[in-house]
């Protein structure tokens, strides 16, 4: 699905993490207005980071902040391998889950070490990324069902 997104044109993981998110169990890639949102599904109970990309910083984490918006912001700042004009200067990282949000503001272990991640993690280019080029190959290779 992302793949053939891609190749029709779609923004959607232009930038990935340089490493593969533990516990990663389902990606989906979306657009707001001015914002690339791709999201990551990971753990056990489940618990969606949704990155955002845009050419200037979003509200998004002020909103959560002040209690606007549902979730838990674990980053918002520059994208160091970012190039000017694409439209992926800057990066918000933030936390949500389907039950609202006393799992993604608890201080689980779970939430406490991918929010370390997603706080610090490198951000690059997709072809930069070797787990993924790894997950498409494994997903070109599957059997279809």
């Amino acid at each position: 699905m992302i793949e053939k997104a891609r190749a029709s044109g779609a923004p959607g993981y232009s930038y990935v993490p340089m490493t593969q998110p533990a516990g990663l169990t389902e990606m989906s890639a979306g657009l707001q207005t001015g914002v690339v949102a791709d999201s990551y599904t990971f753990g056990d109970p489940s618990v969606w980071a949704v990155v955002e990309f845009s050419a200037e910083p979003t509200g998004t984490c002020e909103g959560i902040r002040s209690g606007g918006d549902a979730g838990r912001c674990v980053r918002q700042g520059a994208v160091e391998t970012g190039r000017p004009g694409t439209g992926f200067e800057n990066v918000t990282v933030y936390f949500t889950d389907s039950g609202g949000v006393r799992s993604v503001s608890s201080e689980s272990p779970q939430i406490a070490v991918a929010g370390k991640f997603w706080a610090t993690v490198e951000f690059v280019p997709i072809d930069e990324a070797g787990w993924f080029s790894d997950l498409l190959s494994r997903a070109r290779s599957a059997p279809k069902i």
